[in-house]
């Protein structure tokens, strides 16, 4: 059988990455993208070894799957199938040094997961501001990408990340360093794209911007603007995402994607009127 780009890719990765899954995991990975296998199969064939080790984590497994999504971002809804079958795994039961038996509950609502790729995320968004390398710039974007995927398909509530991530791309300043717009405007935009509606309920239920201590992640420029009266966050974020459409220092494809964000926020406030 010939190799697939996924299996020339991870060949390429393994020479660069120590902290891979096994050989036999890889495979199992390999044959679910390649759809050689259901996602109930992978991930028994994936999770096996984790699950029989005397002592093993999955920190490995998951590091891959953010890989994966980084570099692919064409595999989203295969790895969230992948993580929903593996949440639904029994938990693993292994016995102590002392004869003991403990149940590690690594699988069910994939707590280890969301916690790694929280900390996998916030380093990635560090490299962003000081990396030139365009391929650090995309893989961000990708990954943030997949993050709103995972809350669009209800894996994990991200409601908090999701303001996290508009206050980072809307509410800073980035007037000497504008460049950096074309990554963080793309990636917030995953979050309005994606799960608009979800993001508009949870600010909107927050009320006006009257006080810090209401707000949470709140940017600079956002308190600089509430000194001038109340504010709500879900306008400011819209009128901040007109004005990526105006810079013409941007790229096309940010001042595009920055439009066609202002227009689902419109529709998302006429459809909850």
């Amino acid at each position: 059988m010939s190799p697939t780009t996924y299996d020339t890719w991870l060949v390429a990765l393994r020479e660069d990455n120590e902290s891979l899954p096994s050989v036999e995991e890889q495979q199992a990975f390999l044959n679910f993208l390649n759809q050689r296998t259901t996602a109930e199969e992978a991930a028994l064939a994936y999770t096996h070894v984790v699950t029989n080790a005397k002592y093993q984590d999955p920190d490995t497994l998951w590091l891959l799957l953010w890989q994966t999504a980084e570099e692919w971002p064409e595999t989203y809804q295969r790895l969230v199938d992948l993580l929903k079958a593996i949440a639904r795994l029994p938990p693993i039961t292994r016995k102590t040094n002392a004869g003991e038996v403990s149940m590690l509950e690594y699988w069910n609502a994939l707590p280890e997961f969301e916690f790694g790729l929280r900390e996998y995320w916030d380093g990635k968004a560090t490299r962003v501001l000081f990396a030139t390398d365009p391929s650090v710039h995309a893989n961000f974007i990708n990954l943030t990408s997949f993050n709103a995927c995972l809350y669009s398909e209800g894996v994990f509530q991200l409601e908090r990340w999701a303001i996290m991530t508009l206050s980072a791309a809307l509410e800073q300043d980035y007037e000497s360093q504008s460049h950096l717009l074309d990554t963080f405007t793309p990636a917030a935009a995953q979050y309005i794209l994606q799960t608009g509606q979800s993001v508009y309920t949870n600010v909107k239920d927050a009320g006006v911007y009257t006080n810090v201590k209401d707000v949470i992640f709140p940017g600079p420029l956002l308190q600089k603007a509430r000194e001038k009266g109340n504010i709500e966050r879900w306008a400011f974020w819209k009128e901040n995402f007109a004005s990526v459409q105006d810079q013409e220092d941007l790229k096309e494809s940010t001042r595009a994607i920055a439009k066609q964000v202002v227009e689902r926020m419109g529709k998302i406030e006429k459809h909850s009127h």
